[in-house]
């Protein structure tokens, strides 16, 4: 009918639902699911259907047809890294991870809610790939190296997908390899992409801005978590204009371009600088004024996070 709704997750971890039809801005119905990962699409019928991972792990769906704000269907499936999908015919396919780690999927035909079909896979992470597309393996090197010892050149390499004239900055985190809290760095060649050296969810992606009062804030940023690491890999300075907003969100495969590298922000010459976090940090960049990053002396020596990721065989090293 045109209606919008907007559904979003709170600070307390409920669903919350807004309904223009209200005709109140700033009313919002509590749905009574403590979740993540939402999920929301028209059925052929045009009934709403809801799709989150409650705090207990578990698969649940909300139908707008059972005319109750806080009835949720338990689904039966353990899982993360929810997709949902509708094919031509209408129907409704979910594809997630279990906990097994394998991926999992539901079909509305088979009219059971908690039906679940394992498809014998097992996966990092899960995205929905579109009619004609390349699926692109975010494990690209599926055959760990217990044995790597760390080098600057393959960590370069990684980073710009060269080798071509690859180099560390002379900035103070460079100077000591002991105390190798972030890396800058510097692309040899004239094409001066960036690439993630591991893959992930990417939980920042922002344009930044050269200026001339060097505010980080104006930091060109984008911020990957990875699962399996369980950290956060943070770029910063890239070009102005170089950066797929739309990424935020999404996961992509280590090795796939991010940006360009640039001078955007508190930076004093063309150049990218790396850090590495524990857990999912906090990275948002939006208001340039108020910027939010992890503290640095959370930083993580960038050689041993990156030796251990070639090490379990997720990084895209360059060949």
């Amino acid at each position: 009918n045109g209606n919008l709704r907007v559904f979003g997750i709170g600070t307390d971890d409920n669903v919350w639902q807004w309904r223009e039809s209200d005709n109140n801005m700033t009313w919002w119905h509590k749905m009574g699911l403590s979740g993540t990962d939402l999920e929301v699409i028209q059925d052929k019928n045009g009934d709403l259907r809801v799709f989150g991972i409650g705090t207990d792990d578990n698969v649940w769906q909300w139908r707008e047809s059972d005319n109750n704000m806080t009835w949720w269907h338990k689904m039966g499936l353990l899982g993360r890294e929810l997709n949902v999908v509708k094919l031509p015919n209408g129907e409704l396919r979910v594809l997630g991870v279990g906990t097994d780690d394998n991926l999992w999927q539901w079909r509305e035909s088979d009219n059971n809610m908690t039906w679940w079909h394992k498809m014998g896979l097992l996966v990092i992470d899960n995205t929905t790939a579109s009619e004609n597309s390349t699926w692109q393996n975010p494990h690209p090197n599926p055959n760990p190296n217990p044995n790597y010892i760390y080098t600057n050149a393959d960590y370069l390499n990684a980073l710009y997908q060269d080798n071509i004239g690859n180099r560390l900055g002379s900035n103070s985190h460079n100077h000591d390899h002991i105390i190798r809290e972030a890396v800058d760095s510097i692309d040899g060649d004239s094409n001066p992409g960036v690439y993630a050296l591991v893959g992930g969810e990417v939980i920042e992606a922002k344009n930044g801005k050269e200026v001339s009062s060097k505010h980080w804030g104006y930091n060109g940023t984008v911020a990957i978590y990875n699962k399996e690491l369980n950290q956060t890999f943070i770029y910063w300075h890239l070009a102005e204009g170089s950066i797929n907003e739309n990424l935020q969100g999404k996961t992509i495969a280590a090795g796939s371009l991010i940006g360009k590298e640039g001078n955007t922000g508190a930076s004093y010459g063309s150049h990218t600088h790396v850090e590495v976090h524990n857990g999912r940090a906090y990275v948002n960049m939006s208001n340039p004024l108020n910027p939010q990053s992890p503290a640095n002396s959370g930083r993580l020596h960038v050689p041993t996070v990156f030796q251990n990721a070639v090490r379990k065989g997720l990084v895209k090293l360059y060949k």
